[in-house]
């Protein structure tokens, strides 16, 4: 008989462990389904976020091209001399060559101030 109760426990024992490992093995899938869901959904909404982010830097960089384009030789001049500290107020001094006269690049600038003459300097 005792060996009968044994049996039994044994048998009890071993089918709620397997209605347990049931349990949590379909407890397991169906989490990975709704956490792999989720995943995805993250996913696309990243690719999505990174693809209007490439589009308006692409449109950025194509009005930057095309603001430099329509930019004269001059304006390009005037604006570097700008940063420098040289031109200011829309006015320039020009570009002082080897021999110390005004530049040929300088001749027909809409920015060119007044160029000095040497002999008016010392008056």
């Amino acid at each position: 008989m005792g060996c009968t109760v044994l049996l039994v426990a044994d048998i009890l024992y071993s089918e709620v462990l397997f209605g347990l490992a049931v349990t949590c093995l379909t407890v397991g899938l169906f989490m990975g389904v709704i956490f792999g869901g989720i995943a995805i959904c993250n996913h696309i909404a990243v690719d999505k976020s990174i693809h209007e982010t490439e589009m308006q830097y692409e449109a950025l960089t194509k009005q930057l091209y095309l603001l430099t384009i329509q930019l004269s030789e001059y304006d390009r001049c005037y604006l570097n001399k700008e940063d420098t500290g040289y031109s200011v107020f829309v006015k320039c001094a020009g570009i002082e060559d080897e021999n110390g006269l005004l530049s040929e690049m300088c001749a027909d600038c809409p920015y060119l101030e007044a160029w000095p003459r040497k002999d008016k300097i010392n008056d």
